[in-house]
């Protein structure tokens, strides 16, 4: 723990508690009672190999190869963005649009590791789920997931930017695409900056670039209804683009700590 905190890690005790559960085989919680429980040469090995990537400031999700998300666990790489617990705000808010809209499938864009697809495809069983990235990467993590989570068959995986390679038509479209401007990306903690890949996070110069792109092809052929993960001070700015797409905010769904996270937009005059 020492260690981790002369690092500058913010949570060094649990982190520890993290990693050396993992070689123990023993969840996190049921450290302390452990006692003077001893580690066998193989083991400290591996414990002090995870210290000192985790004392580089690489991400627990990466060392342990998992996340924690929705009811599940996300399998994770360095090719993809760690799941954040504010994204399952996005799954909630889309799942309730779904049921609400009754479309012909969700479209998730910019998938990732495939979180948000898996787990709309788990609690929404009769609606096809269509997940998109343009990294092939990307894709292979959320191919594991999709197994591992046992939606194979309800949730269909492409590479393609955006929606160019399917038709939105009486579709929900979800996305948590890229929103952090460039010049910020310096600036953020270094398992953001350092390890988390440019393309998950790139949003250009303004953060709003790849959000730009979707509201455009949104434009030509209207979904029923779009949702969009955004940073909690472009709301505003994602309105008005919105708007010009042809799209009013019909809700805002604020994440555990009261900013607004998802922004759930739909056709103006189509309620």
């Amino acid at each position: 723990m020492t260690r981790l905190l002369a690092a500058g890690v913010d949570t060094p005790l649990l982190d520890a508690n993290v990693l050396l559960g993992e070689v123990l085989g023993v969840e996190p919680a049921r450290i302390p009672l452990c006692g003077e429980r001893r580690l066998t040469e193989r083991q400290a090995r591996k414990f002090n190999d995870m210290i000192q990537r985790r004392s580089a400031r690489e991400p627990v999700a990466y060392i342990v190869g998992r996340q924690a998300f929705v009811d599940g666990s996300i399998q994770t790489t360095a090719d993809i963005l760690v799941p954040r617990p504010e994204t399952e705000t996005l799954v909630e808010a889309t799942v309730a649009a779904a049921r609400e809209l009754g479309p012909r499938a969700v479209i998730d864009v910019g998938t990732g590791s495939g979180a948000v697809a898996v787990a709309l495809a788990r609690q929404l069983p009769d609606v096809p789920v269509i997940a998109s990235d343009v990294s092939d990467a990307a894709l292979s993590v959320a191919r594991r997931n999709r197994e591992a989570w046992g939606v194979a068959s309800k949730l269909r995986l492409m590479r393609a930017d955006g929606l160019r390679a399917v038709c939105p038509r009486h579709v929900v479209v979800t996305a948590n695409l890229p929103y952090v401007p460039a010049g910020v990306l310096a600036t953020l903690e270094p398992e953001v900056s350092r390890w988390e890949p440019r393309l998950a996070l790139d949003g250009g110069p303004d953060g709003l670039a790849a959000l730009r792109r979707l509201m455009r092809q949104c434009a030509q052929t209207p979904p029923l209804a779009v949702l969009l993960e955004v940073a909690h001070d472009q709301r505003l700015r994602i309105s008005a683009l919105a708007a010009a797409a042809g799209f009013a905010c019909h809700a805002v769904h604020r994440d555990l700590a009261g900013f607004a996270r998802v922004l759930d937009f739909r056709p103006i005059g189509a309620w």
